[in-house]
């Protein structure tokens, strides 16, 4: 009895907190888009990319669930951005994570341009919609990368249910070989605990997210050069999760 009353009174202390800064955050932002457009000669596509951004980080940072949000970066070698992050995905909440990150951020995802409104800002600043497939994903995808934003992309499309990865799509390893841009691994702890799919009340966790080592897709060559280096990427992220892909 005792756990639940906390668990309610984390949850609700986590949606209010939520909810009053998501509110906070995007009253003002036409008032910056203003001022950009009046004033500054900065581009307001990439503002907003940059804004969702550290909307993210801002979010895990000062509402943090329940404990901070550890990032540690395995890369290894410097590389010269962007790139195309490909992480495991297990929560509605993963792409705040990457606010974590540096630079120009833009995802590949579906269900925000099922919300009215929030669709056209989506639309407008470059994030792309998973489901109009392959050709727009090659076309804006790689004008993004051209642009200087990385992008951000869930292979296996949806959820996981029980945490264990699942089939990845191609779409990140084609995006990779015709740009010519790395793919870097993002292997994601404990959000499936956090809020896994379905569930409505948050869990307690400690969330971490590795950055391993970028994979370049000159490494790959054959008519299945695609195919290896998603496979190879899988077992990358299957090996520092702990998980059997076999």
């Amino acid at each position: 009895m005792v756990e639940y009353i906390i668990k309610i009174t984390f949850n609700f202390y986590m949606y209010f907190m939520i909810l009053l800064f998501t509110l906070g955050m995007w009253i003002i932002y036409p008032l910056f888009l203003f001022f950009i457009a009046v004033f500054s000669r900065i581009d307001t596509k990439r503002f907003t990319q940059r804004y969702v951004r550290y909307y993210g980080w801002a979010l895990i940072k000062l509402i943090p669930f329940w404990s901070p949000v550890i990032v540690e970066d395995k890369k290894n070698e410097r590389i010269d951005w962007p790139v195309i992050y490909v992480s495991n995905h297990c929560s509605s909440v993963d792409p705040f994570l990457f606010g974590a990150l540096s630079g120009n951020l833009i995802f590949v995802t579906s269900w925000p341009f099922k919300i009215p409104l929030f669709n056209i800002i989506m639309r407008k600043n470059g994030y792309i919609d998973s489901r109009k497939g392959w050709e727009t994903l090659k076309k804006n995808g790689a004008q993004e990368l051209l642009n200087g934003a990385s992008v951000i992309i869930w292979p296996e499309s949806h959820r996981s249910k029980d945490g264990m990865m699942k089939r990845f799509y191609s779409g990140a390893f084609h995006l990779s070989h015709y740009t010519g841009r790395p793919v870097v691994p993002v292997a994601v702890f404990g959000t499936h605990k956090l809020l896994p799919p379905k569930y409505r009340l948050l869990t307690p966790s400690k969330v971490k997210m590795v950055l391993l080592p970028p994979v370049w897709p000159k490494d790959f060559q054959g008519n299945d050069r695609v195919l290896k280096m998603k496979k190879y990427v899988k077992s990358r992220l299957a090996e520092a999760l702990g998980q059997d892909i076999r």
